[in-house]
C-alpha cells in the first residue's frame, strides 16, 4: 500500500435538513436514500485519493445542522483545512445562515479568511430553486468564497465534483507550484460515527 502523502480534515456545515449527509455518502457511498435520520453529534467519514501519482485522505466529518448540537461539534472544528458549506436551494432560511455558519468556522477554527479552503454548496439543485443566482453571486462575493456549485445528491449532480475541486483546492494551495490532473477516488478507508447524545 503506498504511504499517506497528506491528510486533510475537512467539514461538512450548515442547517439541519439541507443534505449534508447525503452529499457525503453519495460520494462515499455511491448511494441515495430519502430516509436518512438526522445526524447526532458529528458522522465521520474517509477516503483516500490519488492525484498525479500521489496519495492523499480527506477525512470528512459530517456536523449536525440542529441548535442543541452546536456546541457538541464546535470540538470537531480543530485542525481543520476545508469546509463545505451547504444550503438548500429551496429553504431561504438556510441560505440567509449561511454568514453565520460562515463565522462559526472562522471563530472556532481559529483561522482567518483565505487561511481555510471553503467551497459553498446549493444543494437539492433537482428541486424548485427559491434562490436566484444573483443573490448566490453576492453571498459568495461578500464572504470571499470563489467556488459555488449546485448539486442534487439524490440525483447524483455534480456531487464527486465537489470532492474533486476541493481536494485540487487543498493540494495546489499547499505548493502553488502544482497542477493536478486526474482525481482518481480509491474508495473508502475507514469510517465511524461519533455522537455525544446517546
Amino acid at each position: 500500500m503506498l504511504p499517506v502523502l497528506r491528510k486533510f480534515k475537512v467539514l461538512i456545515i450548515g442547517n439541519s435538513c439541507v443534505g449534508k449527509t447525503s452529499i457525503l455518502r453519495r460520494h462515499v457511498d455511491g448511494k441515495f436514500s430519502e430516509e436518512i435520520e438526522g445526524t447526532i453529534g458529528v458522522d465521520y467519514r474517509a477516503n483516500t485519493y490519488m492525484c498525479d501519482g500521489k496519495r492523499y485522505d480527506l477525512q470528512v466529518w459530517d456536523t449536525a445542522g440542529q441548535e442543541r448540537f452546536r456546541n457538541v461539534t464546535k470540538a470537531y472544528y480543530r485542525d481543520a483545512n476545508a469546509a463545505l458549506l451547504v444550503f438548500d436551494l429551496g429553504n431561504h432560511l438556510s441560505f440567509e445562515s449561511i454568514p453565520e455558519w460562515y463565522k462559526q468556522l472562522h471563530v472556532q477554527t481559529g483561522q482567518k479568511s483565505g487561511d481555510i479552503v471553503i467551497i459553498l454548496i446549493g444543494n437539492k439543485s433537482d428541486l424548485d430553486h427559491k434562490i436566484n443566482m444573483k443573490e448566490i453571486q453576492q453571498m459568495a462575493s461578500s464572504l470571499n468564497i470563489s467556488t459555488y456549485i449546485q448539486t442534487s445528491a439524490k440525483k447524483d449532480d455534480r456531487v464527486n465534483e465537489v470532492f474533486d475541486q476541493l481536494l485540487e483546492k487543498l493540494i495546489t494551495k499547499g505548493d502553488p507550484g502544482v497542477i493536478s490532473t486526474d482525481v482518481i477516488k480509491l474508495g473508502e478507508i475507514k469510517r465511524g460515527k461519533n455522537s455525544c447524545c446517546s
